[in-house]
């Protein structure tokens, strides 16, 4: 068909001027950020300011702990009643996992002759009898012991009883007892690799469009900025995941799986699984959270004589739960971290118990794309609740080295100069991107590619709790 076109008689008229296709669109050159601040909440930042960062130059590293000065006795098998009156001798079985096996098969147990043991109360029963320890025998493992009070008999006691240590006695011209080897406890934990990548053509770098910046005043002109943006998020999640709910692949079978190598992938163990496995869980019920959780969390702190300090790192429910419990309570604050940075940061904080409490809300856990999403509502009802402050550290099984340092942290690998906390690398082709230089593809397109090397570090476990909604 001909082209009919203008000039022709009529009125200019949106009818008829519209068929040429040259009004303008009304397009805002704006880019509106309709979840606000993605960026905002991200763990890593809190353990930067307010835990630590290290470098370490091996994929795997440790720290030593020690332990308990003194233990209980734990049963191994259950106790009939009714032994040891007039003071007769009668033998009660250790728990095997309470007999220590050192390097030459020599097996040792804690109770020495001369300890005396306090036996629990059973219901009815006569409170708090006393046992004097008079023989002991790693190998059984048994220890023999004979009541204090002539009148005083055993009570049915069930396996896994406590038999607690109060003191000891020797006879005049005696000798002394045999030493106590004391617990160390040597913890490791692996740092985990993680990749993110973009990518595009060059002629979709060099097509203009229409919005040219974000509703937060980001300048977006060049479009592939944006997306590089959203790749630095989308490592800086990856690792916050990684520092928080990854946990160590426990056998061979996940390998590389783009079949570059044959060497199997590793993951660190975040500091969720750390405190289920070391620390303490605390449940509560989903919308009954009450005044008494924080008298069972403060008696947790109390037995693990932990800091007087606690930050309550929730979620938005959990806080809003809180919130409503101690409205007449609460009291905003500023906390100085005192970890060399200056650092500081508003909470809202309630003092029980001889420990403040300092509540912050987990930004990230409200993501509706993540954590937030339908099926997951379980994570909207929780809190890591960590110590913080500065504790001792031993650099070495013989406590010969010491060193003040937070309790959690994250180490990332460093050495000789090469550092890769995160690594950001460009593969060009002929994109035209930069000008006179040397493209190392023969494709038309820029890669951008970065790279973290990290892992979570937590020290004395049993100080640290996580508080889940049910």
């Amino acid at each position: 068909m001909a082209d009919i076109r203008p000039p022709v008689g009529g009125i200019n008229a949106t009818e008829y001027i519209s068929v040429l296709d040259i009004d303008r669109p009304e397009i805002m050159d704006e880019l509106f950020e309709r979840k606000g601040d993605q960026w905002y909440g991200f763990f890593m930042m809190i353990m930067k300011s307010w835990g630590f960062e290290m470098p370490v130059a091996q994929e795997s590293y440790y720290h030593y702990e020690d332990d308990e000065y003194i233990r209980p006795i734990r049963t191994g098998a259950p106790v009939a009643a009714g032994q040891g009156g007039a003071q007769a001798a009668f033998n009660i079985t250790l728990d095997a996992n309470d007999v220590f096996t050192d390097a030459n098969s020599v097996t040792h147990i804690f109770p020495r002759v001369g300890d005396i043991f306090m036996m629990p109360t059973v219901s009815g029963g006569i409170k708090d009898k006393k046992v004097f320890v008079t023989a002991v025998n790693p190998a059984g493992p048994t220890v023999t012991v004979k009541f204090l009070k002539t009148a005083h008999t055993t009570d049915a006691l069930s396996t896994g009883t406590n038999i607690i240590l109060i003191s000891a006695a020797w006879a005049e011209g005696s000798g002394m007892p045999g030493g106590v080897i004391e617990n160390i406890r040597k913890k490791s934990n692996n740092l985990q690799i993680i990749k993110e990548a973009w990518e595009a053509t060059g002629t979709e770098m060099t097509n203009t469009k229409w919005i040219k910046y974000t509703s937060g005043g980001q300048d977006i002109n060049a479009y592939y900025h944006y997306g590089q943006k959203a790749m630095d998020y989308r490592m800086l999640y990856k690792i916050d995941g990684a520092l928080m709910w990854s946990d160590n692949i426990d056998g061979a079978g996940i390998t590389d799986p783009t079949g570059a190598t044959t060497r199997k992938v590793k993951t660190t163990k975040g500091l969720a699984p750390w405190i289920q496995e070391e620390g303490h869980n605390v449940p509560y019920t989903i919308n009954a959270f009450n005044m008494a959780k924080f008298d069972a969390i403060a008696k947790i702190i109390e037995q693990n004589r932990g800091s007087d300090e606690y930050l309550w790192l929730h979620a938005y429910d959990l806080g809003a739960e809180i919130k409503n419990t101690l409205a007449n309570w609460l009291k905003d604050t500023e906390v100085s971290y005192k970890n060399g940075e200056s650092v500081k940061i508003k909470f809202t904080s309630y003092e029980s118990n001889d420990v403040k409490h300092l509540f912050k809300k987990h930004g990230a856990m409200s993501n509706t794309a993540s954590y937030g999403a339908s099926g997951f509502s379980s994570k909207q009802n929780f809190a890591f609740v960590m110590p913080i402050g500065m504790r001792k550290q031993y650099s070495d099984a013989s406590k010969s080295q010491t060193r003040m340092a937070p309790m959690f942290g994250y180490r990332y690998k460093k050495h000789a100069g090469i550092d890769r906390k995160m690594v950001i690398a460009k593969m060009n082709g002929i994109t035209g991107y930069e000008i006179f230089r040397q493209p190392v593809t023969t494709l038309d397109q820029n890669n951008l590619y970065s790279l973290s090397h990290v892992g979570f570090q937590g020290m004395c476990g049993n100080q640290f709790i996580m508080l889940q909604g049910e």
